[in-house]
């Protein structure tokens, strides 16, 4: 996946004829295998990046009332924002957090990324509102409330359903907003033209999301498991084994929550092709 030598201008180009293109199944591989790829150039810059996004996201959710809705809503322009950042490390830059706002700094795709931001949070709102009618509210009342999820919170009835069901639901949302953020920043979209070329375009590549899926399920599910599983064997049995074992399994998680956000980008360039090429700097952002 060669990109351009130059990262991204903050305006994009104008919106021109934008085909995505229908992958086979094996390249859901390469996307994750590419995530890695990206995350070992700047592994200490990718873990900073990462907590800061988590701290960003931490302190706009603390804000009483209105904090986990405006997290909610920054997220699709985050996204955008570790998309370019991707682009910056593609091309022998440091990932920085000021690239995680690029997607923000003009008028018209900062406009775009809000309105992806509220698109959003409206339609986690229908997907709560809709496992309400299994659970009660529980689970609407632990993602967009801000209700702490303790043993209570998980002994709520009919808790498991409404998250299966909100899984379901939030499928076809995904695909939606997956390539949408860049989309509005690259391509200078609209929020609305954006989540349909973004929707169609992952319909149109299921057997590589399928892949893709099966591909993080390894290393997010299978490996830990299998690694606690062998822990079990040589570390002190009971809570204190369990600690040391989430301790020693915890680096490599973190590892592959990284790449796992890193590998949106690759899938971006693999099916909708590379960023434009436009005047840029060619230092990382100030």
């Amino acid at each position: 996946m060669e990109q351009p030598p130059n990262l991204p201008d903050a305006a994009p180009t104008s919106p021109g004829d934008v085909s995505p293109k229908t992958l086979p199944a094996l390249h859901g591989w390469l996307w994750v295998v590419h995530g890695f790829a990206l995350f070992r150039a700047y592994p200490a810059f990718w873990f900073l990046l990462l907590l800061f996004y988590w701290l960003l996201l931490l302190l706009t959710g603390s804000v009483p009332a209105i904090g986990a809705w405006v997290a909610t809503i920054l997220i699709p322009g985050l996204s955008g924002g570790f998309m370019v950042a991707c682009h910056a490390a593609q091309n022998k830059l440091p990932p920085l957090p000021a690239h995680l706002f690029w997607p923000f700094r003009s008028k018209a795709t900062r406009n775009a990324q809000w309105q992806l931001g509220v698109a959003y949070l409206l339609c986690l709102i229908a997907i709560l509102g809709a496992s309400a009618l299994v659970d009660g509210g529980a689970l609407f009342r632990i993602m967009l409330v801000g209700v702490k999820l303790n043993d209570e919170a998980l002994k709520a009835p009919g808790l498991q359903q409404a998250g299966l069901l909100a899984i379901m639901l939030y499928s076809p949302v995904m695909l939606a907003f997956w390539f949408a953020p860049a989309l509005c920043f690259w391509q200078g979209m609209g929020a609305g033209k954006a989540l349909f070329f973004s929707f169609f375009a992952g319909m149109r590549n299921t057997k590589a999301f399928f892949v893709y899926g099966l591909g993080w399920m390894l290393f997010a599910g299978v490996i830990p498991l299998l690694a606690g599983a062998l822990l079990s064997f040589v570390l002190p049995s009971g809570a204190e084994g369990a600690s040391l074992a989430a301790l020693i399994i915890a680096p490599y998680m973190v590892v592959v929550v990284c790449a796992m956000i890193l590998s949106f980008y690759s899938s971006f360039v693999d099916v909708f092709g590379p960023p434009p090429s436009t005047a840029a700097p060619a230092s990382a952002p100030k």
